[in-house]
C-alpha cells in the first residue's frame, strides 16, 4: 500500500512539476494577425480556350533579384487549383493618397492549373495562362 501511495505521491509532484515549466507563451492576436499572408484576388485568362476567370491566391514565397520582386503564389478558381508566379508592377498608395487605395496592386502573373483532380486513368485536366492580382487583402 504504501508503494502505490509513494508512486502516486511521485507522479503528481512529476506532473506538477511538468505543467509548471511547460507554460507557453503569452499569445499577442496583433502579431499573430500581422504574420498572416494577404489574400489576393486576381482576374485570369486561359490559353486552353477557357476564357477569363476569377481567382483567389496566397503568396507562399517572394523572390528577391536585385530591383525585381517576384511571387510565388498558390490559389484556386471556382473549377481549378492554380500556381501562379508574378511581379510587382504599380502599387496605387505611392501615386494616390486615399486609404481604401492601400489594398490596390497590379501584378501581372503566368500560371499554371490543373482541373479534375482525383479522376483516375489520366483524365486530370492541365490549363495555363496569364492574369492579374489587383487586389490585396490584408488582415
Amino acid at each position: 500500500m504504501r508503494r502505490i501511495v509513494l508512486v502516486f505521491a511521485l507522479a503528481l509532484v512529476v506532473c506538477l512539476c511538468g505543467t509548471a515549466l511547460a507554460q507557453p507563451a503569452p499569445v499577442s492576436i496583433p502579431e499573430v494577425i500581422q504574420k498572416l499572408p494577404n489574400l489576393n484576388q486576381a482576374f485570369i485568362y486561359s490559353q486552353d480556350g477557357k476564357g477569363f476567370d476569377y481567382a483567389t491566391t496566397v503568396t507562399l514565397m517572394e523572390i528577391k533579384y536585385k530591383d525585381l520582386s517576384f511571387d510565388l503564389d498558390i490559389g484556386y478558381t471556382k473549377q481549378e487549383v492554380i500556381t501562379l508566379i508574378s511581379t510587382k508592377l504599380i502599387t496605387v498608395k505611392d501615386y494616390l493618397d486615399f486609404p481604401i487605395l492601400e489594398w490596390i496592386e497590379f501584378e501581372p502573373f503566368v500560371y499554371i492549373g490543373m482541373d479534375r483532380l482525383g479522376i483516375t486513368n489520366g483524365n486530370n485536366e492541365f490549363d495555363w495562362g496569364f492574369g492579374c492580382k489587383i487586389l490585396a487583402i490584408k488582415f
